[in-house]
Protein backbone atom coordinates (compact mmCIF):
# COMPACT_ATOMS: atom_id res chain seq x y z
CA UNK A 1 0.00 0.00 0.00
CA UNK A 2 2.84 2.40 0.81
CA UNK A 3 4.47 1.75 -2.57
CA UNK A 4 1.21 2.46 -4.40
CA UNK A 5 0.67 5.68 -2.42
CA UNK A 6 4.22 6.82 -3.23
CA UNK A 7 3.70 6.21 -6.94
CA UNK A 8 0.33 8.00 -6.93
CA UNK A 9 1.87 11.00 -5.16
CA UNK A 10 4.15 11.54 -8.19
CA UNK A 11 1.25 11.75 -10.66
CA UNK A 12 -0.35 15.11 -11.51
CA UNK A 13 -3.73 15.80 -9.97
CA UNK A 14 -6.60 15.84 -12.42
CA UNK A 15 -8.70 19.02 -12.57
CA UNK A 16 -12.34 18.50 -13.54
CA UNK A 17 -13.28 20.43 -16.67
CA UNK A 18 -16.81 19.24 -17.46
CA UNK A 19 -18.66 16.10 -16.43
CA UNK A 20 -16.02 13.34 -16.45
CA UNK A 21 -13.50 15.33 -18.54
CA UNK A 22 -10.23 16.19 -16.82
CA UNK A 23 -7.04 18.14 -17.42
CA UNK A 24 -3.73 17.50 -15.61
CA UNK A 25 -2.93 20.19 -13.03
CA UNK A 26 0.39 21.84 -12.29
CA UNK A 27 3.09 23.70 -14.11
CA UNK A 28 3.97 23.01 -17.71
CA UNK A 29 0.56 21.54 -18.47
CA UNK A 30 -0.49 24.10 -21.07
CA UNK A 31 -0.52 21.71 -24.03
CA UNK A 32 -1.79 18.56 -22.38
CA UNK A 33 -4.82 16.68 -23.66
CA UNK A 34 -8.25 16.76 -22.05
CA UNK A 35 -9.07 13.25 -20.91
CA UNK A 36 -12.39 11.54 -20.44
CA UNK A 37 -11.95 9.35 -17.37
CA UNK A 38 -15.08 7.34 -16.77
CA UNK A 39 -13.54 4.55 -14.72
CA UNK A 40 -10.07 3.15 -14.18
CA UNK A 41 -10.15 1.25 -17.47
CA UNK A 42 -12.04 3.74 -19.67
CA UNK A 43 -9.81 6.73 -20.48
CA UNK A 44 -10.12 8.52 -23.82
CA UNK A 45 -8.50 11.67 -25.20
CA UNK A 46 -11.29 14.18 -25.91
CA UNK A 47 -9.13 17.08 -27.06
CA UNK A 48 -5.50 17.80 -27.89
CA UNK A 49 -5.62 20.71 -25.43
CA UNK A 50 -8.32 22.75 -23.67
CA UNK A 51 -9.13 24.92 -26.70
CA UNK A 52 -9.45 21.88 -28.98
CA UNK A 53 -11.68 20.13 -26.43
CA UNK A 54 -14.03 23.11 -26.08
CA UNK A 55 -14.32 23.37 -29.86
CA UNK A 56 -15.09 19.67 -30.26
CA UNK A 57 -17.47 19.38 -27.30
CA UNK A 58 -19.56 22.52 -27.67
CA UNK A 59 -19.62 23.63 -31.31
CA UNK A 60 -22.81 23.15 -33.26
CA UNK A 61 -22.76 20.63 -36.03
CA UNK A 62 -22.67 21.87 -39.62
CA UNK A 63 -25.43 19.79 -41.14
CA UNK A 64 -25.91 20.14 -44.87
CA UNK A 65 -28.74 17.63 -45.33
CA UNK A 66 -32.01 19.41 -44.49
CA UNK A 67 -33.63 16.21 -43.20
CA UNK A 68 -31.02 15.87 -40.39
CA UNK A 69 -31.05 19.49 -39.12
CA UNK A 70 -33.85 18.85 -36.61
CA UNK A 71 -32.21 15.67 -35.33
CA UNK A 72 -28.73 17.08 -34.76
Amino acid sequence: MAKAQAQLADLPRMVPVYSHRYLPAGRDTSAHPVLSIHSLHDTVIYGLDLADYVDREFRTADVTAVIWRDVV
